[in-house]
C-alpha cells in the first residue's frame, strides 16, 4: 500500500484534469463500451506524454463520467486532442453520445 507521504507527493505532481460526461448510444451494450474504453486507454491514452490515470464513473441517471488525470492542464488538453483519427478512440466514440467535456486544474 502506498504511503500517505508518497501519495501526497504524487498528487502534488498531478494538476491537469479532463472531465467528459457521456451517455451510451441506443442499443449499445455497457460491456462493449467498457471493452472499447479499456482498449483505448491501454493502447493509446496511457502512452501519451503527461498522462497519469483515467477512471470511468457511472452516475445514477445512467450517464458516465470519464475522468482523466495528467501532469498539467496543457497535457490534459493535448492528450484529449490526440484522440483524433485514432482507430481505438474512434471505436469508443462511436458507442457514446457526448454531453460535455471540461478541462481544469487540480488545486
Amino acid at each position: 500500500m502506498q504511503s500517505v507521504k508518497n501519495q501526497t507527493s504524487l498528487q502534488a505532481k498531478i494538476s491537469g484534469l479532463e472531465l467528459g460526461r457521456f451517455r451510451l448510444k441506443n442499443c449499445v451494450n455497457e460491456a462493449d463500451m467498457h471493452t472499447a474504453y479499456e482498449l483505448m486507454i491501454a493502447s493509446h491514452l496511457s502512452k501519451q506524454n503527461g498522462w497519469c490515470s483515467q477512471h470511468l464513473v457511472k452516475l445514477g441517471d445512467g450517464a458516465f463520467l470519464d475522468i482523466a488525470f495528467a501532469l498539467t492542464e496543457d497535457h490534459a488538453k493535448t492528450i484529449c486532442a490526440s484522440w483524433r483519427n485514432q482507430p481505438v478512440c474512434d471505436a469508443f466514440l462511436a458507442l457514446i453520445e457526448p454531453e460535455s467535456m471540461e478541462f481544469g486544474t487540480i488545486l
